[in-house]
């Protein structure tokens, strides 16, 4: 049993199910942009660099063009994806009640996290929004910034993610690394993971045993 006093979320396939609406818009602005239109997998693949980085690389001369299509896509798609998880409102109210602050560090670009958070109706939520950079975000590098800004030390904290390189980050950083595999896009290795949960149910019973509230919480 630990004392989480600071808790920091992917967004991708743990706070949502949005992958397969990244998936869809960046095959849209391939396709409008009369370019290979790639699969799922190598949808994928490209993560890493924000969506800025991914069409920079792509298409330089166009990267701009390219950008504003996938944005309309994206706002498009994410019709499918109404709601976060089930159960992430509920962990996310528990924290916030408890007074443990809540970041965002994502690969996402800021105009897609924006709107995301936005849409889904839980940017308030978060203390730090940590976005990504077109030449790629080093989650390691964010999640220790902003431990220092809450005056954590790591063992103190937990990063919540669904892919293997978010549970590497973590461990480099020195946070306990919790896999999100409640989404079947999830790419954990358990080796990587200190902790992972198949549903966020128990993921939210883990977080009511492993938090207390904090001196000076809203109540």
């Amino acid at each position: 049993m630990m004392s989480i006093k600071g808790v920091l979320f992917d967004f991708d396939g743990t706070i949502a199910n949005t992958i397969p609406v990244c998936v869809l818009a960046f095959q849209d602005t391939f396709r409008a942009m009369n370019a290979h239109v790639p699969t799922d997998d190598e949808v994928v693949a490209m993560f890493g660099p924000s969506e800025e980085g991914i069409f920079q690389r792509a298409m330089p001369a166009h990267w701009e063009e390219a950008l504003q299509i996938f944005l309309k896509a994206y706002r498009k798609h994410h019709d499918a994806c109404p709601q976060p998880f089930a159960g992430i409102p509920q962990a996310l109210q528990l924290l916030q009640q408890r007074g443990i602050p809540m970041a965002l560090v994502t690969g996402k670009g800021p105009h897609s996290a924006a709107y995301s958070l936005d849409y889904l109706g839980i940017t308030h939520y978060f203390d730090v929004i940590e976005v990504g950079k077109p030449e790629g975000v080093v989650k390691m590098r964010a999640i220790e910034e902003i431990l220092q800004k809450w005056q954590l030390a790591p063992e103190d904290a937990i990063y919540v993610g669904d892919a293997d390189y978010d549970m590497l980050e973590a461990q480099a950083a020195g946070v306990l690394p919790v896999g999100a595999c409640w989404a079947t896009t999830h790419t954990i290795k358990p080796e990587n993971a200190q902790t992972s949960f198949t549903s966020t149910s128990a993921f939210l019973r883990w977080l009511e045993a492993n938090t207390a509230t904090q001196e000076g919480a809203k109540r």
